[in-house]
């Protein structure tokens, strides 16, 4: 069963313990590895499926489940580990899972953020990612590599609250969409472009 209608029997189990409490929404495939978030009665987990063996080869404990606003978004895989962020008290962290042994990497200096949906303002690609960090009433789109454990910030001269972003890691720049207009961020070199489009027949 898939959603209403959709449905077929032509399916292997994993094992006995593939029952969740609901369908997980935040899963990857690499290569022969499932990766998904799992929610609890109490925690919020990754699990590892190998999909040649059928089996699962990793579940870890990501945080407790007791804090009904906390968000997260399982963003992507980067060297074997897989990348959450856990939005706590508009507090960032970015958790990185290592998808063979299951330790846990925290990293709590990405910032802040006032957004609600997640898929609108995290992008991740080639292990950076570009987001919109918001603190103090102020509004920057960052970018943080992975491999150098470093952010790079380029901060608004106007306030957001309905932004999203596309992130283009071949030029790094970052499209940011909002209410107030269309705009080109290179955020290494501190410089933003805003677009002219026509939304009148939007």
């Amino acid at each position: 069963f898939y959603t209403s209608g959709v449905c077929d029997d032509e399916w292997v189990a994993m094992n006995d313990d593939n029952r969740f409490k609901k369908i997980p929404e935040e899963k990857i495939i690499d290569g022969k590895d499932l990766i998904f978030i799992n929610e609890t009665d109490t925690n919020v987990e990754l699990m590892v499926y190998d999909l040649d063996k059928c089996e699962m080869t990793c579940r870890t404990v990501l945080f407790d489940d007791s804090n009904i606003l906390d968000k997260y978004k399982l963003l992507g895989i980067y060297e074997k580990n897989a990348y959450v962020i856990h939005l706590h008290d508009h507090e960032i962290t970015l958790l990185g899972v290592n998808i063979e042994d299951g330790s846990i990497k925290e990293n709590p200096m990405l910032g802040h953020s006032s957004y609600w949906n997640l898929d609108n303002i995290f992008q991740f690609a080639n292990g950076k990612i570009a987001y919109v960090d918001t603190e103090n009433d102020k509004s920057a789109i960052s970018i943080y590599s992975i491999a150098d454990e470093r952010k790079h910030s380029y901060e608004f001269d106007f306030d957001t609250k309905d932004a999203e972003i596309s992130y283009l890691p071949v030029t790094g720049f970052v499209y940011l969409y909002d209410k107030t207009g269309d705009y080109i961020v290179d955020v290494e070199q501190g410089t933003m472009k805003q677009l002219e489009i026509d939304r009148s027949t939007d």
